[in-house]
């Protein structure tokens, strides 16, 4: 492997705040204070106004182009996209003046970049928010979690709060009341033609205890009940399969976890081990109270006709591929496992009990190469399949790996950041060193493919 391109980004104002990158691995976002007061800057380039008393929410679209975020001045609250405010009337139809209050979780961008949606507080009710425009009527409070976008960017999904309960809503349609909705599991499926959620069908609160039975709701429509108890209940995320026709989501029954895909209970296992649900390192990345960061514990195949997991039993970990464990590891670490376009293969990191290293493994082989650690970053495949990029901790330095043949990167990832493909011999990665942020491309040199 070789360095091929290495691109200075920008230098990082000393006390920014955490790093956002972009999925696309080409811009970050941040907050910083100075004399004047708070602003966001994309790639040391300030988005907007540079004098808020306080700014959150911070947003960057897909492709690195567009940012969104919330700025308080004075108690009145701005949401601001691309730079300009997002103006819009409050529910009596005055003039713009800044709303009393912008939800926590909010606002989102839409998957093209074009649209902002944000929870805002005017005249003591809450209102949903698309562009600047209130939806539908007001309740008392939004679900944690924020509002989620189709993939096809032409609607959005979110919770909130009545007299008599919890709702879930798309665009202005809200469905059923139940006594209270799964916080961040509300999404919808790659087709944008389900909208599914995790509720409490039955619930009575015993003490401070929330006891009854929740569901999997989709489109409206409840699916099997499970019982919700000390020990028992639904994790809040579900799986849809790249063509929107297949779904997962795990159960805990007294202390006892399974996955059910397609209504079918797999086998009873420990805990659940894949995914950023039990990894330490997922609280510090941003954005984990919002519905788009998802834990990944299960994972489809491009194809949609695979799926694979990884859970524990008794002092083993497996990987469990369409049902059948097929290897077991005495740790598997917490990461999603990814699948290669081709649908062909998959990968994930493990840890040996000796010595405690670290290595990826491809289709339950491991590959050449252990490691002092690995990243809080899932491997990557090429386009064509047939190599794997990964990260790696040494004593001194980040390494970018591929197939094996490492290379030191210039500094640290930022939390989100991670290889990117773009073509199947190059990839592209960020770091940051000493407030320098940097993206640098590789190129692979040796055919040392996965087949």
């Amino acid at each position: 492997m070789k360095r091929s391109e290495f691109q200075k980004v920008c230098v990082i104002p000393p006390g920014a705040s955490r790093r956002l990158a972009s999925e696309n691995g080409l811009g970050v976002i941040y907050a910083v204070h100075d004399s004047a007061g708070f602003h966001v800057e994309r790639n040391g380039i300030p988005s907007g106004r540079t004098d808020y008393e306080i700014v959150s929410g911070l947003s960057i679209s897909a492709d690195s182009e567009h940012v969104g975020y919330t700025g308080a001045q004075n108690l009145s609250w701005d949401v601001i996209k691309d730079g300009a405010v997002v103006t819009g009337k409050d529910p009596k139809g005055s003039p713009y003046h800044g709303w009393d209050n912008v939800s926590k979780s909010t606002p989102a961008l839409s998957p093209d970049g074009k649209h902002i949606t944000f929870g805002c507080y005017s005249n003591g009710q809450w209102y949903a928010n698309l562009d600047g425009q209130l939806l539908g009527d007001p309740f008392s409070g939004f679900s944690p979690g924020g509002i989620a976008f189709s993939p096809d960017s032409r609607h959005i999904g979110y919770a909130g709060a009545l007299s008599g309960g919890w709702f879930a809503a798309v665009d202005r349609k809200r469905g059923p009341v139940y006594p209270t909705i799964g916080q961040r599991s509300w999404g919808f499926s790659p087709d944008s033609c389900r909208f599914a959620y995790v509720a409490a069908v039955r619930a009575e609160w015993v003490g401070d205890k929330l006891i009854g039975e929740s569901s999997v709701i989709i489109n409206d429509v409840p699916e099997q009940t499970w019982r919700m108890d000390d020990g028992s209940g639904l994790f809040e995320e579900i799986a849809f399969s790249p063509d929107s026709n297949r779904h997962a989501y795990w159960v805990t029954q007294s202390g006892k976890g399974f996955f059910v895909v397609d209504g079918r209970r797999e086998p009873m296992a420990g805990g659940m081990v894949s995914g950023w649900a039990a990894n330490p390192e997922w609280s510090k990345f941003p954005r984990t109270d919002r519905v788009e960061s998802r834990a990944q514990p299960i994972t489809f195949s491009p194809d949609s006709r695979h799926y694979v997991y990884a859970v524990s039993v008794n002092d083993e970990c497996f990987i469990v591929r369409d049902g059948e464990a097929v290897i077991s590891h005495w740790r598997i670490c917490n990461l999603p496992i990814v699948y290669s376009a081709d649908s062909e293969h998959f990968a994930y990191v493990a840890e040996s009990r000796f010595g405690g290293s670290q290595s990826v493994w491809l289709d339950g082989v491991e590959m050449l190469g252990r490691h002092l650690g690995m990243a809080p970053i899932p491997p990557a495949f090429s386009p064509s399949s047939d190599r794997l990029a990964y990260v790696a901790t040494s004593t001194s330095a980040y390494q970018i790996c591929i197939n094996g043949d490492s290379h030191s990167l210039f500094g640290t990832p930022p939390y989100g950041a991670g290889p990117v493909w773009i073509s199947n011999n190059h990839v592209q990665i960020m770091s940051e060193s000493n407030l320098e942020l940097a993206i640098e491309t590789f190129e692979a040199t040796k055919d040392t493919g996965t087949s």
